[in-house]
């Protein structure tokens, strides 16, 4: 089971609607401003119907090359963990300007003015086709790429972990490495509703509130490793039918619990100990 914060649960949340949403505006979107282009230099330069039909086929087809080529390139970052990805959605958008920006080079289009800040930015749009932002490529388009946005926020913040256990100084130490590997914790009590924003939890199956805290993560969505003594496996196994994703003994725990949390956080159903 992925979780909140799961490396698996977010990929690239959002990542099918934000391609979905880009590929779609795509044509409409650079064909309005790519045909302009041409046709005031077709009539300026006083092209032949032959000339004009066939400098429109070309950039016609540069359209489509532009679509199948951004479709491909957003389904390759969808498949990569957010903290992998060197570029955005828009970039990938702006960069397939290259392909009308080719074919109206082609026909012999002159490049217009441009500002040198928009030339510095985006060298390679020699015919300003490129959005300088997704609400450039309607309202559909901008929301997909701003819960894209927010999905990779809450992906790279380090996961937050509640540790219960019945020894303050088993907590201490567990919280301690941790924050070590570089996660936050925040204070689960022995009852009650656990801390708002828990990305895991780390339970200690002797703690008298141990059924009830992983029964409420399961049923918040938090994933939860529980671990216990390695001789008492009735309440380990019991700890997985409460909804523990993981139960291991006590060492294992304590050999490295910022491992066991990326685990549960990945989806990981058992445990390798």
């Amino acid at each position: 089971m992925a979780g909140p914060g799961s490396p698996e649960g977010l990929r690239m949340d959002g990542g099918a609607e934000v391609r979905a949403a880009f590929v779609a505006a795509f044509e409409p979107y650079v064909r309005a401003r790519a045909e302009a282009r041409l046709a005031g230099f077709v009539a300026a330069a006083g092209f032949s119907e032959a000339e004009a039909a066939l400098a429109g086929e070309s950039l016609e087809a540069a359209f489509g090359r532009g679509r199948t080529w951004l479709a491909e390139r957003l389904g390759e970052l969808a498949s990569e963990p957010f903290a992998e990805q060197r570029r955005g959605p828009l970039e990938l958008f702006q960069e397939a300007m290259k392909f009308p920006t080719g074919a109206l080079a082609a026909a012999g289009v002159p490049p217009p003015e441009r500002d040198e800040a928009v030339v510095n930015a985006l060298p390679g749009d020699l015919y300003d086709l490129a959005p300088a932002t997704s609400r450039d490529l309607g309202e559909e388009a901008w929301a997909a790429h701003l819960a894209w946005g927010a999905a990779k926020a809450r992906a790279l913040r380090p996961p937050t972990v509640g540790v219960l256990s019945r020894n303050l100084m088993d907590k201490s130490k567990l919280e301690g490495a941790l924050r070590a590997a570089g996660m936050r914790t925040a204070p689960v009590e022995g009852g009650g509703e656990l801390p708002e924003g828990l990305s895991a939890l780390l339970a200690d199956v002797e703690h008298p509130a141990a059924r009830e805290a992983v029964e409420r993560a399961a049923a918040t969505g938090v994933p939860c490793a529980a671990f216990g003594p390695h001789v008492d496996k009735e309440a380990l196994a019991a700890a997985e039918g409460w909804g523990a994703q993981l139960s291991v003994p006590r060492s294992a725990a304590f050999r490295d619990p910022a491992a066991l949390i990326r685990r549960i956080l990945a989806g990981v159903a058992s445990p390798d100990d």
